[in-house]
């Protein structure tokens, strides 16, 4: 006979639960000794352990059901023997990360954003992926400063110098 890990077995008014080889003698009804032989068999209980990363905001599908949290989930099969086995599942949950960054130069500057070559005010998006590989984002907000031209318009005589900002010119 098998039993199952949970279950006992009822043999000649004994209740028995590991496996082994079983006896019990009785006599007939003419006086002659016989022997029940029984060969229990106890079936182990399966435990499946599985360890499973997923990205933040994503979804895995454990057997049948949408799970995203991290934690242990356990769910019973049933061997063709028809016991119990467990299936565990060690759900991971690994971060996504969103990076802002902001920053100023001045026009005609060129600001290097993770490789593109940026020369104008505005909102930029990057994708990374992190060790995990998962999707993360960096926004970079960039401000470009104008520049001014200021003319100024100064005469001299060919032997005069001009002070400029700090500048003696000679003509």
């Amino acid at each position: 006979a098998e039993i199952c890990h949970d279950q006992s077995y009822h043999f000649r008014g004994e209740e028995l639960i590991a496996s082994g080889i079983y006896y019990d003698s009785l006599q007939t009804s003419l006086g002659c000794d016989s022997v029940y032989m029984l060969v229990l068999n106890r079936l182990p209980i399966y435990m499946i352990e599985d360890t499973v990363s997923i990205c933040e905001g994503d979804v895995y599908n454990f057997r049948g059901k949408n799970i995203y949290n991290p934690g242990v989930y356990y769910d019973s099969l049933q061997t063709v023997s028809g016991c119990d086995s467990i299936y565990k599942l060690f759900l991971e949950v690994k971060p996504r990360f969103y990076q802002e960054l902001e920053s100023t130069i001045c026009k005609g500057e060129v600001y290097d954003f993770r490789g593109r070559l940026l020369t104008e005010s505005g909102v930029y998006y990057d994708s990374i992926k992190t060790d995990y590989g998962c999707d993360s984002v960096c926004r970079l907000t960039l401000h470009v400063l104008p520049s001014y031209l200021i003319p100024v318009y100064a005469e001299i005589c060919h032997d005069q110098s001009y002070h400029f900002r700090g500048e003696e010119l000679i003509a």
